[in-house]
């Protein structure tokens, strides 16, 4: 049985990665360039593995890792062409069997974190390696750099919205600007739902279809309600206009018996909308013959 582990982590200088094998009394640990993905490296133990295989010519093995992208991308054609690890532990396996008929090598993955022997060895080591100075493997796969880019690029985003936020949508920023990589609606339910996420967008940017908001971007010069009020705006409608109180009667009752008290403020709404929430909010309105 050899048992294999990649690692990084952001403040080591390296990637490293691990072969244990009890059996043959060997454990063997690389420290590669700290831009190699921890994939990668999962893959370049595997790929490790099966040349001590050849090497020794071991008949019957059994690989073990707890990276299962990486025991699948070995066992398809997945990445073959873009991963050089891939492609030469493909190559190492093909090569060896046709010489060795009789062999059986397998790969399987196993969990993380359970206690087995051989997988925590070969974690220890690959961690210890990580923390080498003295980098052995230099290259690394295009996909890797790319994911490096695609990281730098969010970052330098996130930093420019941030600057931008100190004068421009300063209320978006405070109340409900979050860094993610995913809009808030990512969740399956919302995707049936467009018109209640373009309600929930444009309460956030703060720019709909009430007159205190279209005075502000001068498409309208009276703010007022029909009531009297002296401005439409967001919370005006929900809690206070009195054309709309037969309606607000049950939006009411059906926010508290979701844990919500009104009259509640648009932060407590759509900083972190609900879906049943904004469901009766969206009712409220189709009522109202309101369209933000």
């Amino acid at each position: 049985m050899i048992f294999t582990d990649g690692s990084k982590s952001t403040n080591s200088p390296s990637v490293g990665f691990a072969v244990v094998c009890q059996e043959l009394d060997l454990s063997e640990s690389v420290a590669c360039s700290k831009q190699m993905s921890v994939f990668t490296a999962e893959c370049a133990a595997i790929n490790r593995a099966l040349e001590i295989i050849a090497n020794k010519k071991l008949n019957k093995t059994a690989i073990f890792t707890d990276s299962l992208s990486a025991a699948q991308s070995i066992n398809t054609e997945i990445n073959v062409r873009t991963n050089p690890f891939i492609a030469k532990a493909k190559n190492t396996y093909s090569k060896y069997l046709c010489t060795n008929p009789n062999a059986e090598i397998n790969i399987y993955w196993i969990p993380a974190h359970k206690g087995i022997k051989g997988n925590e060895d070969a974690e220890r080591l690959a961690k210890e390696a990580a923390n080498a100075e003295n980098v052995v493997v230099k290259n690394v796969p295009f996909t890797d750099l790319y994911e490096k880019l695609k990281y730098e690029l969010y970052e330098n985003l996130d930093s420019y919205i941030q600057q931008q936020g100190v004068s421009k949508g300063t209320r978006y920023m405070q109340e409900y600007y979050k860094k993610s990589k995913s809009p808030w609606f990512k969740k399956k339910k919302w995707a049936t739902v467009r018109e209640q996420v373009v309600m929930v967008n444009r309460v956030r940017a703060n720019h709909y279809g009430l007159a205190e908001s279209l005075l502000r971007v001068n498409i309208i010069r009276d703010p007022s309600c029909k009531c009297g009020a002296q401005y439409e705006s967001l919370q005006h409608v929900l809690w206070e206009c009195s054309l709309y109180r037969e309606h607000r009667a049950a939006l009411s009752r059906g926010l508290r018996a979701l844990s919500l008290t009104p009259p509640c403020t648009e932060a407590e709404l759509f900083a972190e909308p609900q879906w049943a929430a904004m469901h009766k909010l969206f009712i409220f309105l189709g009522k109202c013959h309101i369209r933000l």
